[in-house]
């Protein structure tokens, strides 16, 4: 069950969970491939005022921005490799 499911599941018996609440629980679950991000949001964010869907789409920007990074990084050591 991830935490959107389990924040729906509160919210039907009656239970709202706050944006807040839900970013934190988020923050905390993340694998440590994410600590620069989490460290990056906590300190330069609001996240008491961050709402859930756009802490969602910070961090499938950052997941982007690392494969396109590493793609790049690919692309230029295959290059230098057979040139």
């Amino acid at each position: 069950m991830n935490i959107l499911d389990m924040a729906n599941s509160f919210d039907s018996l009656g239970e709202k969970m706050s944006d807040e609440k839900l970013v934190r629980k988020i923050l905390r679950s993340l694998p440590k491939r994410f600590d620069m991000m989490v460290t990056a949001i906590e300190e330069a964010q609001d996240i008491s005022s961050m709402k859930v869907d756009e802490f969602i789409g910070s961090l499938q920007n950052f997941e982007i921005l690392k494969l396109v990074k590493n793609n790049i990084v690919c692309s230029y050591l295959h290059l230098k490799l057979y040139t």
